[in-house]
């Protein structure tokens, strides 16, 4: 029971949504979700990282894959970095949101940091 990864505050918070009737059961099925979640990360699959010519994001998948496996992306516009940015938050079908920031798609470039 010591080992539980989330702070009482926000199990207690889960509990009282209503989901589980017991306290007992809310928490062991708590934390057999929290284990089958660790277990199964997303790891990067690196036969669509080899189709991303010169880690510069053309593709619409291109960013979708860099907004699922969080990879740290460059902001570039004119052959100049703009912002040396992070992951991916959001993207939309003129936009992308890095950091807060908002980037048009057709005025700025973005690379996956090597």
């Amino acid at each position: 029971m010591n080992n539980l990864p989330i702070p009482k505050q926000k199990a207690v918070a889960l509990f009282s949504v209503g989901q589980i009737s017991t306290p007992r059961k809310s928490l062991q099925s708590l934390m057999q979700l929290l284990k089958q979640q660790s277990r199964h990360t997303v790891k990067e699959r690196p036969e669509h990282r080899k189709m991303i010519k010169n880690n510069v994001l053309q593709s619409a998948s291109d960013i979708n894959y860099a907004f699922l496996y969080k990879l740290h992306i460059e902001v570039w516009r004119d052959g100049e970095i703009v912002d040396y940015g992070g992951s991916i938050q959001k993207h939309l079908k003129y936009d992308v949101m890095i950091n807060g920031m908002h980037y048009m798609k057709h005025a700025f470039e973005f690379r996956i940091k090597k």
